[in-house]
Order: C-alpha cells, then sequence, then structure tokens
C-alpha cells in the first residue's frame, strides 16, 4: 500500500468489511499498519474512512494510534 500511494497519491482509502471482513479493517487500522507520513517521505496523508457491519468489537480499552483518531469509523450493527 505505502509503494501504491508513493505512485499513485489519493485522497481517501476506505476500509470496508463484514463480520471477520469488519475486525479486519479495525485491526489493519488501529494496529497501525497504515502508511505515515514518514513513510510516504512527508507526502499527503489520504483521510481513512472504515466501515464495518456486523463485525465483533476488536479493541478493548483505548487505542492510541495517529490513524484511528484521524479516521471516520462507522460501525452497523443489525438484529
Amino acid at each position: 500500500l505505502t509503494a501504491e500511494l508513493r505512485d499513485r497519491p489519493c485522497e481517501r482509502i476506505y476500509l470496508i468489511g463484514h463480520s471477520l471482513g469488519g475486525a479486519l479493517a479495525l485491526t489493519v487500522l488501529g494496529a497501525g499498519l497504515l502508511p505515515t507520513r514518514t513513510d510516504l517521505a512527508g507526502g499527503e496523508l489520504p483521510t481513512v474512512s472504515v466501515l464495518t457491519y456486523g463485525s465483533p468489537a476488536c479493541f478493548h480499552g483505548r487505542c492510541e494510534s495517529a490513524e484511528v483518531l484521524e479516521a471516520s469509523v462507522h460501525a452497523f450493527v443489525f438484529g
């Protein structure tokens, strides 16, 4: 992803998933697996939006990742 964003910058990254896929989307965000400004040689970071539906909770407690603090996260649970 880092190499792709260096070659072709974008304005927004969407992480979307249902059930386990939603949990993985949140894990990618919370574990700091997205590129940082340093990784992109000072380039602009895209805005991150996460949409999950029917997914389990991924974090117990507080996640201090900078990406999480700036991301737009929406979780939907039906039933």
